[in-house]
């Protein structure tokens, strides 16, 4: 499982190589060479398997989040990518292995925690889920049958508007 990640708040334009560099290396390179080792291992082995990533709304609803994100939006829709890409190369190797992408919105964890504290500061209610609920999406797909693939899964938090914004 790919759950690694690291955000910026604050306009991309502000932002100097070096944080550009850790965000793409943490949140895009690194599950990228996770998942080709972890495909590698499962096809030495003859193995099932199954492999999940952990995005984010942000990946494929960016243009809509007018809150600065840096380039966290970009990484997690080339993690959906990254997760397309892999279904379709573990389908034409007839590996046994199954690849979802999980797509959570806002979710209450130290990495969001400032954000949601600015927030409440300026009166804006935020809705957010809690990591129990990507923990439960992650064992929901694993639960399923062999011949049943969820390839993405979007969870926002109930009575949230899909997206944030100001």
């Amino acid at each position: 499982m790919n759950n690694a990640a690291i955000f910026h708040t604050g306009f991309f334009i502000d932002q100097k190589t070096e944080d550009y560099r850790n965000i793409l290396d943490t949140n895009l390179l690194a599950p990228a060479i996770f998942s080709r080792e972890a495909v590698l291992s499962m096809k030495k082995r003859d193995a099932q398997g199954h492999i999940i990533n952990i995005s984010s709304i942000a990946g494929s609803h960016f243009d809509a989040i007018f809150v600065p994100i840096g380039l966290y939006g970009t990484t997690k829709s080339g993690m959906q990518g990254l997760s397309s890409e892999l279904r379709h190369e573990i389908i034409q190797n007839k590996l046994n292995i199954k690849v979802t992408s999980i797509n959570p919105g806002l979710v209450t964890t130290n990495m969001t925690n400032d954000l949601i504290k600015e927030r409440a500061k300026q009166n804006i209610c935020t809705y957010s889920l809690e990591a129990i609920d990507i923990a439960e999406a992650v064992i929901y797909v694993l639960e399923t049958p062999e011949r049943v693939e969820v390839p993405q899964i979007t969870l926002i938090p109930h009575k949230s508007p899909f997206i944030l914004s100001k």
